[in-house]
């Protein structure tokens, strides 16, 4: 459920959008003039973390299955050939 929060928390950055000013440059077309690039950096910064967050609970979950059998995890990375 913690994991849905944070991907959530993502979402409304994302959907939050990036505040601009544009006008049109004749001969050139559309031109961003200012923008506030604080939302931008916060949604890739918050984006890089939520993918280092999946990425060390993959890694986490392939190396201590919990029951000591192989996981249906391991058995899909490997099967899939994603792992070699």
């Amino acid at each position: 459920m913690r994991l849905v929060a944070v991907i959530l928390g993502l979402w409304v950055l994302l959907m939050r959008g990036v505040p601009l000013q544009a006008e049109w440059v004749s001969g050139q077309g559309c031109s961003v003039t200012s923008s506030n690039t604080t939302i931008l950096s916060a949604s890739f910064v918050y984006g890089m973390a939520l993918d280092l967050l999946v990425l060390s609970l993959t890694a986490w979950k392939l190396i201590r299955p919990g029951d000591g059998h192989k996981s249906a995890l391991k058995r899909l990375v490997f099967d899939e050939g994603l792992i070699f």
